[in-house]
């Protein structure tokens, strides 16, 4: 026998179900209608070769009746249109040199300078691994994008296992980056930095060459890797993650790794974030500015990716109150980065929600440090540099073992021969080009009022700024000469 709520539930089902079928029909026989235009391309979905697309003058280059909007493969040529530098030109899909002309009639198809007749090596790795991982490649393009980050994530990874040469995945990513396969290679080269960490369980052995591409990501991977497989042993952070780095100082890579330090760092404690930043304090000034970013930007990323955008979040993230000016604005600024590679980039999308946080100075630092980012990101994709051409940190130590007696040199030109002078601060040192040099110091170490000479003659190409935050001191000189730097007590 049915009691009374039985018969309620009965007829709740009933109602729904029918209502499915009502909206079902109506759906079907909207469709079914003779002049139904789906997309409104003002082309019926009857004849509509691409009925969900606009596809207004019903283009099908392969004459296959799907118009190429909805086509994977416009030219038919076994390659999906992802991947595929020319889409409508069946004997050609490959352009990884990126010069404008197919493998097929380039010469020189890695742009190398030497014939592919007469180069043992003519194709650039990155179409030969596409070649040879097609298929997995293809299956990731394809995905969402959801989906589709996950998919690259765990391809990278097991292609780190297959192949010996770390810096073909980076080389791929790029690749792939530059044609829009992949939103953004430096997500991926955190990935291979990771698993390549993995394998070897070791930092410096893996930093045999220049892994700059993709931003650095590489180094960002590693060092997370490092602190990720501490805290799965229960190992403490010993002194040592100070001088992790060292085999990378003199170069651009440097600045990666320590901000790989952070990274690191926040991951090896999430729920500490004080703790990450004083790890970073311990260093010198421009370290700790290059690790506490690496901490900020690891920071955002663990909170969006746990408690999503929303207002509420947003506004919490970096507090005020409890941050002091430095890492509130460093901690804002990587919400907006964070938010960039969120939401793939997408300028209009990100900015909505750096307008979402209640404290107008966060919200502005958001936003502007967004729009750099997606500018450094397409500049980032589009030009490599050589490492001549890349500013190098190049740490002086005045005491070993002290970061407040460190001097930190930033500059393309390469810094020699410095000399320090306790007693009378004053310090010296030579450079080889006519480059910008910045300089941070401890105020300690400078004289509170100083004077900048370069081969003896008073150089006026020089700003000096005393921080607000920290007790540091910033001098940027504007050579036009290369030689040597004297920097000494103004006369009274």
């Amino acid at each position: 026998m049915i009691n009374k709520s039985g018969i309620i539930a009965i007829s709740a089902i009933l109602i729904i179900s029918i209502s499915l079928v009502l909206i079902n029909s109506k759906e079907i026989s909207i469709t079914r209608l003779p002049n139904f235009d789906a997309d409104q391309d003002s082309v019926v979905d009857n004849f509509d070769n691409c009925p969900k697309i606009k596809n207004s003058d019903q283009t099908d280059f392969d004459k296959d009746t799907l118009g190429n909007p909805c086509d994977l493969d416009d030219d038919n040529d076994g390659v999906v249109d992802k991947l595929d530098a020319f889409d409508t030109d069946p004997t050609e899909w490959a352009d990884f040199d990126f010069d404008g002309t197919g493998s097929i009639l380039d010469k020189d198809d890695d742009n190398d300078g030497i014939l592919d007749d007469k180069d043992s090596t003519p194709s650039p790795i990155s179409e030969k691994l596409i070649q040879q991982y097609m298929t997995e490649i293809e299956s990731c393009v394809l995905a969402d994008d959801a989906n589709s980050f996950l998919c690259y994530g765990n391809f990278f990874d097991s292609l780190v296992k297959n192949e010996s040469n770390n810096e073909n995945a980076l080389k791929l990513a790029l690749a792939l980056s530059k044609i829009n396969a992949i939103g953004g290679c430096h997500f991926i080269s955190h990935v291979v930095g990771h698993a390549v960490f993995d394998e070897t369980l070791n930092v410096s052995q893996n930093f045999d060459f220049d892994a700059s591409l993709c931003r650095g990501g590489y180094y960002h991977g590693i060092m997370g890797a490092f602190f990720h497989n501490l805290k799965e042993n229960n190992k403490p952070i010993s002194d040592n993650y100070k001088v992790i780095c060292d085999d990378l100082m003199g170069t651009s890579n440097y600045s990666d790794c320590i901000h790989g330090l952070g990274h690191g760092l926040i991951n090896y404690n999430p729920a500490n974030l004080e703790s990450a930043i004083e790890y970073c304090h311990q260093m010198s000034y421009f370290q700790y500015y290059s690790c506490t970013a690496g901490v900020m930007m690891q920071y955002t990323d663990n909170q969006l990716t746990e408690f999503g955008a929303t207002k509420e979040n947003l506004s919490d993230m970096c507090s005020e109150s409890k941050l002091n000016k430095f890492t509130f604005n460093m901690c804002s600024k990587n919400i907006g980065i964070s938010l960039a590679f969120h939401n793939n980039h997408d300028l209009n999308k990100s900015s909505k929600f750096c307008q979402m946080i209640e404290n107008e100075k966060g919200s502005e630092i958001c936003l502007e440090q967004l729009k750099k980012e997606i500018l450094k990101d397409e500049l980032g994709t589009q030009t490599q540099f050589t490492e001549n051409e890349k500013t190098k940190f190049q740490p002086q130590w005045i005491k070993q073992g002290d970061g407040k007696w460190i001097v930190d040199f930033n500059s393309k030109a390469v810094i020699s021969d410095f000399e320090y002078v306790e007693g009378i601060k004053m310090m010296q040192f030579s450079f080889d080009v006519p480059e910008m040099i910045k300089i941070y110091a401890w105020n300690e170490l400078l004289p509170e009022k100083l004077i900048v000479t370069i081969n003896g003659e008073h150089e006026r190409n020089v700003v000096i700024k005393r921080d607000t935050v920290e007790p540091i001191t910033s001098i940027m000189i504007s050579p036009d000469v290369s030689g040597t730097v004297l920097i000494v007590p103004l006369p009274e």
